[in-house]
């Protein structure tokens, strides 16, 4: 900004100085530049006058080049610019961000300016350094033309710019003449000639010698028809002109004399990649130390020092200092100062202010104070000061000047000296009185002084009292802040800030010492004697913060608060304290304030209180559990609601007058009145956002406000005698003086800084990530990262996939073969099979999967069993859209049908929203295993408060839910409802709709069209707000979720218009149309519509109560989510404030003005009634929406009786032993009942066993109870976040390297393995940087893991306690299989569904219990398997059998038992079901976060909103299974499981190790011959062990490889961006002028030609402009002028045309900007469209085919250019390249240029995404390697050819980098399809990978090789050598693409695709496809052969990095 105010300020000065005859130029002393260009301040901004540029008002034309040259250091801005071709004003100064490029690096010191001198120096522009070779006469000039020699720079040193989208549409790349073909035309032979005869016109111009110029064209009776054009290149459009000249036809380069020189451009360098030979060897082992050793460092460290130098240089303040007064009169008013019609000052300039304070005669004293008063919210005081020191200086009742260094002199009578003396005066008096903190800033009292020193030249009287009286008050205010000047002394505030000393402290004591310090200072300088300190103002002075009366928390904090910031984020050894010590921290300093409030320090005790009740303080959740009660209730009780009434103002926009001075509530009280410090704060002026018509008025208002609030508080509080006030503490330990010093020598610390710190102590549960790049994360369904999830189970349990066929689809078998379940996925209308989707015939529905294996009795399960409960499984059909008709709207918008039909009337299909085939399963058996649905899919009642259900058809209501969306249509159907997209429902979504419920609808006769007319979308949406609000911070942010809201409720007119126009046409047809070809114009939010009227008011109202209710619930609901960050608060508090006005203010105006028309019809009174109706409704929500966020506003995160208990219990919980668990379960030293009472259980006690089991599940329930939905969505969350950190997220726990390391080493034992549950997981699970996940999760759902695992260990204490008996042991065994047997059944009545006895049935419905998933953890436990012979014993004796042979029939005991327990259950059931367990619920939210899509396959670029739906509903569901016991919760003794609060470790497995020792000896006691019953559990976990370690290792060496890359690219990216300015250089160089430039005569008679043109242009425009614009473009006044004169075009031009038309180019006229601004092209050739640009070799010496090019598009058509000269051919086809190149910067055709994938050089696209391999690649490869490697016949089967172009279209439309849709979209999932894609993109590539260039070099080698002339090692090492001599970009692809290849072939075994097979699929990929007749043959075979070995050994070829 500084060179942007240099130019006006120059642009001023000039105006000024041409009205005053003052020169702006060089000073006539000073030397004449030295400088070749220069620059000009115009309104346009600066210009560069060039070499060759005239001032207009040069009277010579024919000056010499150094006469012209001492002219130019400044040019008019009317001055015209002879310039070449290239860049002129537009191309570079109208760029933004370019106009002050021409700033020279300077070192400052505030505004003064020193320019380096010495041939070192340099320049620093644009970030950007070139030499200074002029510096020394830049020196030379004197400092008053700084400005201008800062802009006087030479040619030669033009910045090259940066190149972006603001300045690329702007960019001219050339401009100059051609002929372009219109075909080919017939000439006679005689007549071949391209040109007639010259005319001799050579020999008046250039001589006689008429053979030298001879032109003789070919032969041929054909040659081009040729038109003559002007051509400009700006951006990315070639646009072609007419000529303007009507007898030239073309222009003949053969008519130019011999060794003519054109003036040129200087030639553009062409981009080209840096080699691998340009870059240090590096080999992949030496990366890999250097990335150890540190992280890759970037090559730009000048670039960033220069613009470290340029941010400083911007940061510094320009001076504004007034040198003198422009108004030299005494008589007001000055003129420019606006008055209105009662002469009160609207504004004016800081000159006309001081005029008015100074002569005006109008206004009172009082006047004239109050306008003093003003001057510091104006503008810098410092400014006032200087321009009345120049009032007093320059106007004088004497008749010559008072001082010498006066400029200016202006005499006036002894009055008016006497009036301004008095005024002067004034000013000084008022600032004594009323702004005495200014004396303590320098420049403010220098000027003072300076100013006391002038009113002395005046009265010396008045100036001396003046005088002494500002010395006086200067002296006290320095002596007050006296300790600002001294060191801070760390000793004397260690024991302030120590927070051990500071939690010692006596408050009163510490409370003494800060009041006395207030006291001295509001004795002194309190806000009543200082009016500044209540200015909040651009204009603030740093002398604000020396006072501690006033502070701002935005700005800077108070110091006290500061003391409070440093104790609560204090950190001891770099360790944060204790939530319990911050706590205790926290309530010190609550004590603190009330102790202040006491004593009556208002000030400090607000300073406390705002702290706490910040934002960044109230979010420390954990911090505030430990706060006691009653300090909670001092502070919502006492401290918020004054807090609120001081932030009032923040919830209108509406300003008030009402104010508040903040004192004590015991005022009455005498010791209080005399030291009452009270707080004006709520005083304060702001005047940031005023405008300069409101200003004056507005600050008089608040002035005389301040001065009213100050008078009553005056007569509220009479002055007291300050002797009585008690100054300083007795006996002060220590100053608190120091702190404050310490605070004030501090950086500034605001609320921003502080919420900073809390993010850092608590990091949000939910980590800030970027929602869309989530959401385009790929499902862990495609890579197999979910195998952890996947826990080994003893009995089945219900489950949403098979986990057979989640263990094929990641690429591994399966183990236990006996209980594999051969699962299907599907959803309606579909089946997925690997060959692709299978058509369901009603006739066969054995064919549901399209396996016969998979029979009947699935079918039946799946379509038609019937549940005991309407609750789960209609989730599960929603999920998968089973039964389910779709409507699309749109394109982004799907909704589904969510009724009930009788199941009978539609054939059983079912089909899933997932993948549709696994390629990566690694054995044909897993490849024909679909995923599929595991249950039933009728009769489970989760949707029953979804849907509004209608009882009938009658009005064709289809009731719906929604599907998928964009992130729009998820925000438009949150405000609006279904029923609004009903008509824009597509017609065959309905006709399918009704065809398939024809029966129950119309009794089999269809339904017609006037059927369509009428059917209405209806969904709930209150269940659709609370789905919506719980889960959108998996796709969006709490920011955007306002921004949108607030866009919806602006919009709401503009909406209304859309509706309304759709809801008026009554035609489906109309209303297809208009959403299939005018999609824009419905819904439209943006703008403010002018057709709104009032038959919109009902809709616009509708809309702005559906936004007011969606943003009440997210408060009221969500308020926490804007807890994590401080700019949702602020969003929300200006979208309060645009409600506020317009439901207050604009709605009262439209009802009030449709009330009072004077004839209303019934229509109209009716819209009155509703009007008022909904505006009443407006109204009570925006007092809702208030009160809510008021309430929650000052409340902490978490607080509430819910958490407490959560806290309380969880902080119970103790570390112990499993040896100390054995002893407390033994001698229960607890005095636990639960311990007790199971000690006492029998086997045939089944009522004491019920009991126990009833009063356990009533204490987990009440644990159960504690976690709430809100808090099971964030789990949900977390999880799914949490695995999208790395592709390995979920293999990081513990027992997976332990257990790994356990079955691999030799001499491990199987016994010891640990089997892995979802708790044991959770629990351990650490992300990369070791962050535990568990710790992150809400404390609840840690309570209840807690309690799990504990309740486990509990059991196997019980089960292998040490000191049992063997006897007792086989008691219990045979109690826990009597719990885990009843646990079961008692659980089964809320199964899903019924289960069969068909031995068919591969479906479980169970829902497993807490107690139940206990036990068989318990019994599944490393120290239960040793007891191996107490299980056996156990089974035989409760089920009187032998045949326990394994532990999975070990419940095949327990049916007599179970009888038995029913029998006791029946006297008086207790429970319905038992409580479901929580690791169940988790293990089927992780299965939804990982295998359920974010997006929708149907069309990825939707929301899949059924996910979040889901997710919601399950959660619920849970909720709901829990409260049907919750009237029976009733726990008996409260110390009844006390033993479970404790967390057990067993270091070195102690016990583990002492149960071994018993377990022998009982075996060995009994003569146990073990039997391993538990063998096949142990296998299955080793299994899993195994597949989960070899996914891991591939998983991690993908990351690696990914890393790598873009480490690479990151380096890359930096030199592609230097590259980039390399080249750029070269392009503003071509707007300047040639080094070679023309002959004298040349240059003369083209000027002249030039301004011309230029003055017959505009003519032209000006008589098009008169006669209304008639003439669309500009013409030449020329063809009807009569002038004989030489300046002329046609009279110039008319003795050099020939007779045919032809000019020679050396007679051409210049061509200017000004000629092409308004001309409209009659050709415009967009670069990025182009194909090819050829240079036409002219073999046949055909003279009209010199200098010719032809330009191929990509729509075939073809453009044949002619040029004037060879180099002047180079130079268009480079910067056509250039242009074509860097099109993607393009903001004019976004879209079309910036995301071009297909056909484009690999080197352009790594550049413009900074990539150092092109994103395409890397996606498609990524994606093949995830789930294709497998795939039979990769890259030789052929995928779809429409799925493939639909593919590269999407990838051509969207680009590869910032895409929004997926590779796993339904369109192109096949990988064949991705896999065609690949090899079209390498394909369509315009040149070999190996470029056409080196690529018979390496056949050559491939040759020598096989003939033996060359060794293998010197193969290789002549094969490596030529592949660093590639580009990079092409060296990093082949490497890329050769070790995907090598991964390829290493699966050959499963895809059948060996080297051999890919190097000929491949090799067609990579031959010239410019030469193919010498690619194919022989050359084929050898590139083939080299291919093979690239693909076998690439880590023998590809060495380099």
């Amino acid at each position: 900004m500084k060179g942007l105010r240099w130019s006006t300020r120059t642009r001023k000065n000039e105006d000024k100085h041409k009205g005053s005859g003052h020169s702006i130029g060089t000073s006539s002393n000073s030397a004449p530049s030295s400088h070749r260009g220069s620059t000009t301040s115009t309104n346009s901004g600066l210009s560069i006058s060039r070499h060759g540029s005239l001032p207009k008002s040069a009277s010579n034309l024919y000056l010499s080049e150094s006469q012209s040259r001492s002219q130019r250091s400044l040019s008019s801005s009317s001055s015209r610019h002879d310039l070449q071709t290239v860049t002129d004003e537009e191309s570079i100064d109208s760029i933004p961000g370019h106009s002050n490029s021409l700033t020279p690096v300077i070192s400052s010191n505030k505004d003064s300016m020193t320019i380096n001198g010495g041939s070192g120096s340099t320049y620093a522009i644009n970030n950007l350094t070139y030499d200074n070779k002029h510096a020394s006469s830049v020196s030379n000039n004197d400092q008053s033309n700084a400005d201008i020699r800062s802009e006087s720079l030479d040619r030669s040193h033009t910045p090259a710019l940066q190149l972006n989208s603001d300045n690329f549409d702007s960019m001219v790349f050339k401009t100059g003449w051609m002929n372009k073909s219109h075909g080919t035309v017939h000439t006679p032979s005689s007549n071949s000639s391209f040109g007639s005869s010259r005319n001799h016109r050579e020999s008046r111009i250039y001589g006689s010698d008429l053979s030298s110029s001879s032109s003789v064209r070919s032969s041929s009776n054909y040659s081009q028809e040729y038109r003559l054009y002007k051509a400009q290149l700006k951006g990315c459009v070639l646009n072609l002109y007419k000529s303007g000249i009507s007898n030239a036809k073309f222009l003949d380069p053969t008519l130019d004399p011999p060794d003519t020189k054109h003036e040129h451009e200087e030639d553009p360098q062409l981009p080209t990649p840096p080699l691998m030979t340009d870059i240090p060897v590096s080999t992949s082992k030496e990366q890999n130390s250097s990335k150890e050793a540190g992280p890759i460092s970037s090559p730009s460290s000048k670039q960033s020092t220069v613009s470290a130098i340029q941010t400083k240089d911007n940061e510094t303040n320009v001076s504004k200092d007034i040198t003198e007064i422009k108004y030299l009169s005494e008589i007001y008013p000055h003129p420019n100062l606006k008055i209105d019609k009662h002469d009160q000052i609207v504004f004016g300039t800081v000159e006309s202010i001081c005029h008015a304070v100074l002569f005006s005669v109008t206004l009172e004293t009082k006047k004239i104070v109050d306008l003093i008063l003003m001057l510091p919210l104006i503008e810098d005081f410092s400014l006032f000061f200087q321009c009345f020191c120049l009032y007093g200086k320059t106007f004088s009742k004497n008749s010559e000047k008072l001082t010498n260094d006066s400029k200016q002199f202006h005499k006036v009578s002894p009055a008016t000296d006497e009036l301004m003396t008095q005024r002067l005066a004034l000013v000084v008096k008022t600032v004594l009185d009323v702004f005495p903190g200014f004396l303590l800033d320098d420049t403010t009292f220098n000027h003072i002084i300076n100013l006391l020193d002038i009113i002395s030249l005046h009265d010396d009287e008045i100036s001396n009292s003046l005088k002494l009286a500002i010395a006086e008050s200067h002296n006290k205010l320095n002596k007050l802040v006296s300790f600002s000047k001294k060191p801070v002394d760390q000793n004397a505030i260690s024991k302030f800030v120590d927070v051990k000393e500071f939690l010692k402290l006596d408050n009163a004591i510490l409370a003494d010492q800060i009041h006395a310090i207030n006291l001295t200072y509001n004795k002194i300088w309190s806000p009543q004697k200082d009016y500044s300190l209540l200015y909040d103002s651009a204009f603030n002075k740093n002398y604000i913060d020396l006072n501690p009366l006033v502070f701002n928390n935005r700005s800077n904090i108070h110091y006290v608060s500061r003391l409070l910031i440093e104790h609560l984020f204090k950190q001891i050894d770099g360790t944060p304290l204790h939530p319990k010590e911050r706590a205790l921290v926290l309530t010190k300093w609550v004590q603190l304030g009330c102790t202040f409030e006491k004593i009556g320090d208002m000030v400090s005790w607000l300073a406390i209180a705002t702290i706490i009740c910040s934002t960044p303080i109230l979010r420390l959740s954990l911090t505030w559990q430990y706060i006691s009660d009653q300090t909670l209730k001092i502070i919502f009780k006492d401290w918020v609601p004054t807090i609120v009434q001081l932030e009032r103002r923040q919830l209108s926009f509406r300003t008030t007058n009402s104010v508040f001075i903040l004192a004590p509530p015991n005022l009455n009280e005498k010791s209080i009145r005399e030291n009452v410090i009270p707080y004006f704060g709520d005083l304060t002026i702001h005047t940031n956002d005023l405008t300069q018509d409101t200003m004056f008025r507005y600050l008089e208002k608040k002035i005389y406000r301040t001065k009213n609030a100050f008078q009553k508080w005056q007569q509220r509080l009479p002055p007291i005698e300050m002797a009585n006030i008690q100054s300083t503490p007795q006996n002060p330990d220590v100053d608190f003086h120091h702190y404050l010093n310490y605070h004030v020598s501090r950086s500034r610390l605001n609320v921003e800084n502080i919420m900073e710190m809390s993010l850092k102590l608590e990091p949000p549960k939910l980590d800030k990530l970027d929602a869309f790049a989530n959401l385009s994360k790929r499902s862990s369904l495609l890579n197999g990262s979910y195998l952890p999830i996947l826990f080994n189970q003893l009995f089945l349990d219900y489950s949403l996939f098979s986990q057979t066929a989640l263990i094929g689809a990641a690429g591994a078998q399966n183990n236990r073969q006996s209980f594999v379940q051969t699962n299907t996925l599907s959803r309606s209308g579909k089946t997925l099979s690997v060959s692709g989707p299978l058509g369901i015939s009603p006739e066969d529905k054995s064919l549901i999967t399209g396996i016969d294996r998979i029979d009947e009795p699935v079918v039946r399960e799946l379509s038609t069993k019937q549940s005991n409960k309407q609750m789960l499984l209609k989730s599960i059909r929603d999920v998968f859209s089973i039964n389910m008709d779709l409507f699309h709207v749109l394109d982004d918008l799907t909704f589904k049908s969510v009724d009930d039909w009788d199941k009978k009337s539609r054939p059983a299909s079912v089909v899933i929203e997932t993948p549709k085939r696994f390629s990566v399963q690694s054995s044909r058996d897993s490849q024909e295993v679909i995923n599929r649905l595991s249950v039933g899919v009728e009769n489970m009642d989760f949707f029953k408060n979804i849907s509004k259900t209608t009882d009938s058809w009658d009005e064709a209501v289809i009731n719906v839910v929604l599907k998928s969306a964009s992130l729009e249509k998820l925000f438009d159907v949150l405000v609006l409802t279904s029923s609004v997209f009903s008509k824009l429902v597509s017609i065959n979504d309905i006709s399918a709709f009704f065809k398939n419920h024809q029966g129950k609808y119309n009794e089999g006769n269809g339904a017609g069209l006037l059927d369509y007319a009428i059917v209405k979308l209806c969904m709930d949406n209150d269940l659709y707000t609370k789905t919506f609000f719980s889960t959108y911070k998996s796709f969006t942010t709490t920011a955007s979720l306002l921004e949108n809201l607030a866009k919806r409720f602006i919009g709401a007119k503009s909406c209304a218009v859309s509706i309304e126009r759709l809801v008026k046409d009554d035609s489906r047809k109309k209303a297809t149309d208009l959403s299939g070809t005018t999609n824009n114009k419905f819904l439209c939010w943006d703008s403010a519509s002018s057709e709104f009227g009032k038959e919109h008011y009902l809709h616009a109202a509708k809309i702005q109560i559906g936004t007011a209710e969606a943003l009440f619930y997210l408060i009221n609901e969500h308020y926490s989510d804007f807890n994590d960050d401080m700019h949702n608060n602020k969003l929300l508090l200006d979208i309060i404030k645009i409600m506020d006005q317009e439901i207050i203010d604009e709605w009262d105006l439209r009802i009030t003005a449709l009330s009072d028309s004077v004839e209303k019809s019934e229509a109209e009174k009716s819209l009155v009634i509703d009007l008022n109706s909904y505006h009443d409704k407006l109204k009570e929500l925006l007092q809702k929406i208030k009160s809510s966020y008021q309430r929650q506003l000052y409340r902490p995160v978490g607080v509430s009786r819910h958490n407490r208990n959560t806290m309380k219990i969880l902080n119970s919980f103790n570390t112990i032993t499993m040896e100390e668990l054995n002893k407390f379960a033994l001698d229960n030293s607890l005095d636990d009942p639960m311990v007790s009472s199971f000690q006492k259980l029998k086997t045939d006690s089944y009522g004491e066993i019920l009991n126990w089991m009833y009063q356990l599940d009533d204490l987990i329930l009440s644990h159960l109870k504690l976690a709430t939905v809100k808090e099971w969505m964030v789990v949900s969350q977390l999880l799914e976040g949490f695995s999208y950190e790395s592709l390995s997220s979920l293999f990081k726990y513990s027992q997976l390297d332990h257990s790994y390391s356990q079955i691999t080493s030799g001499n491990a034992h199987p016994d010891d393995l640990e089997i892995v549950n979802v708790f044991t997981w959770l629990a351990s699970l650490v992300n990369g940087r070791e962050e535990s996940l568990f710790k992150k999760l809400p404390y609840s759902i840690q309570l209840i893991t807690n309690l799990h695992i504990s309740l486990t260990n509990f059991f196997v204490v019980q089960i292998a306690q040490l000191e049992k008996t063997y006897e007792s042991r086989l008691e219990t065994c045979c109690i826990i299989l009597q719990m885990l047997g009843f646990s079961r059944y008692k659980n089964s009545s809320i199964d899903l569904f019924q289960a069969t006895t068909d031995s068919g049935s591969t479906i479980s419905p169970h829902l497993p219990s807490f107690i139940e998933s206990a036990l068989i953890n318990s019994i599944l436990s490393p120290e239960s398997r040793k007891f191996e012979i107490s299980w056996k014993n156990a089974s035989e004796k409760l089920g009187n059998t032998t045949s326990l042979k394994s532990v999975y029939n070990i419940l095949d005991c327990v049916d007599a038992s179970i009888k038995k327990f029913i029998e006791f259950d029946g006297i008086a059931p207790r429970h319905k079901n038992f409580c479901p367990c929580p690791g169940w619920f988790i293990g089927r939210l992780l299965e939804i976060s990982q295998l359920v899509p974010n997006m929708s396959i149907e069309n990825s670029k939707l929301i899949n909103f059924d996910k979040r739906r889901f997710t919601f509903n399950l959660v619920l569901n849970y909720q709901q299974l829990l409260q049907t016991n919750d009237v029976d919760l009733n726990i008996q003794s409260p110390t009844f499981g006390l033993i479970l609060n404790h967390y057990e470790i067993d270091p070195n497995h102690s016990f583990r190790n002492r149960a071994k020792d018993v377990a022998t000896s009982e075996t060995k006691l009994m003569k146990y011959q073990l039997r391993g019953i538990f063998n096949e559990v142990l296998i299955a976990e080793m299994y899993k062990i195994k597949r989960e370690q070899k996914k891991r290792e591939h998983l991690i060496s993908q990351e690696k490889e990914l890393k790598r890359s873009q480490s690479l690219q990151q380096v890359m990216k930096q030199k592609s961006i230097d590259m980039q300015n390399s080249v750029l250089a070269q392009v503003q160089q071509q707007s300047g002028f040639s080094s070679s430039p023309r002959s004298k005569r040349s240059s003369i008679v083209n000027n002249s030609r030039n301004s011309v043109i230029y003055t017959a242009t505009n003519s032209g425009n000006g008589v098009g402009r008169k006669i209304g614009g008639f003439f669309k473009r500009p013409f030449s006044i020329s063809g009807f002028s009569s002038s004989v004169s030489s300046n002329g075009i046609n009279s110039m031009l008319v003795n050099s045309i020939q007779q045919n038309g032809a000019v020679a180019p050396i007679d051409l006229p210049k061509i200017s900007k000004e000629e092409l601004q308004e001309q409209k092209p009659v050709l415009s050739i967009k670069t990025f469209d182009i194909k090819k640009c050829i240079n036409v070799n002219n073999f046949s010496s055909d003279a009209s085919m010199i200098y010719c090019f032809k330009i191929l598009m990509e729509n075939g058509n073809e453009h044949l250019i002619q040029t004037i000269d060879s180099h002047d051919l180079s130079q268009w086809l480079k910067t056509i390249a250039l242009s074509k190149r860097y099109s993607f910067h393009s903001k004019k055709y976004k879209g079309k240029t910036s995301n071009k994938v297909f056909g484009v050089p690999i080197e352009d696209i790594c550049e413009r995404e900074g990539t150092l391999t092109p994103t395409i690649v890397h996606k498609l490869l990524e994606e093949i390697e995830l789930r294709g490697l497998d795939e039979v016949g990769l890259y030789r089967v052929p995928g779809s050819v429409g799925s493939i172009n639909l593919l590269k279209n999407a990838f051509d439309d969207e680009g590869a980098v910032h895409n929004v849709f997926t590779l796993e979209d339904d369109r192109w999932f096949e990988i064949n399809t991705i896999a065609g894609c690949f090899k079209l993109y390498l394909r369509e590539l315009p040149e070999s990978l190996f470029t056409n260039e080196k690529l018979p070099d390496f056949i050559q080698l491939v040759e020598q090789f096989q003939t033996d002339q060359i060794t293998e090692e010197a193969f290789d090492e002549l094969v490596r050598q030529k592949l660093r001599t590639l580009p990079i970009y092409n060296y990093h692809m082949i490497k890329r693409i050769f070790q995907h290849l090598h991964r390829v072939h290493n699966h050959m075994d499963t895809n059948r695709m060996d080297a051999s097979n890919l190097a000929i699929v491949f090799s067609m990929s990579f031959i010239n496809q410019d030469d193919l007749a010498n690619s194919m043959g022989p050359s084929l075979g050898l590139l083939q052969s080299l291919l093979q070995k690239f693909i076998r050994y690439p880590d023998t070829y590809f060495v380099y990095e």
